[in-house]
């Protein structure tokens, strides 16, 4: 599959290690006990300090099931420490409480976008991805380059992010953030046929 080997290649060039769940594409259960201990198993595995997940209000029903099956595997694991989880936007903007300048590294993720060759057939990615961050200075008086917005939740922010022990749940290409409570729970899709992909999770 092109988009597994494109994520292999992605991964190796950021220095991430992959892991894949065999979800397929526009299929993602929300109630398939192997993919929940798949990624189970991962969390216990990589033991990250930071998770990201794309924003859980996201105009896109692939991401919305990532976060549906990350928060079933919050509530049924016991962890002894705290873990940040941070929600990064794609499609829907979203109110953030961490704001990152990411000006000196934009070229650096321009060209790690462009390497989904076969996603950059079906849309210029990587100019959508600039255009998204310049408009984020909205958020950030005074910067006048590329932000990232992200929605952190849960557990205590202790270190920057690129210094800690990372899991990035992926759907396809992306990564960032879930908030554990009951009213955005609701929020979340139900079982139902609908969009999904397969999920990379990736830490270092």
């Amino acid at each position: 599959d092109a988009i597994i080997k494109e994520a292999k290649k992605v991964c190796k060039k950021v220095g991430m290690t992959p892991y894949f769940l065999g979800c397929k594409i526009k299929n993602i259960p929300l109630r398939d006990t192997m993919v929940n201990k798949k990624l189970n198993r991962i969390i216990k595995d990589v033991k990250p300090e930071t998770i990201f997940v794309s924003f859980l209000l996201d105009d896109h029903d692939d991401h919305r099931r990532a976060n549906h099956i990350l928060l079933k595997i919050f509530n049924s694991m016991r962890f002894t420490r705290n873990i940040d989880v941070w929600a990064y936007q794609v499609y829907t903007a979203l109110w953030p409480n961490v704001i990152v300048d990411i000006t000196a590294v934009m070229g650096e993720k321009t060209e790690a976008i462009k390497m989904w060759t076969s996603q950059m057939e079906k849309r210029d990615w990587a100019h959508y991805s600039r255009g998204l961050n310049a408009f984020n200075i909205r958020d950030a008086s005074g910067h006048r380059g590329n932000i990232h917005l992200y929605r952190r939740a849960l557990g205590g922010l202790s270190q920057e992010p690129e210094r800690t022990r990372v899991l990035g749940v992926h759907v396809v290409c992306h990564s960032a953030v879930l908030p554990d409570s009951a009213e955005l729970q609701q929020l979340l899709p139900e079982e139902q046929p609908g969009p999904q992909r397969s999920i990379c999770a990736s830490g270092d």
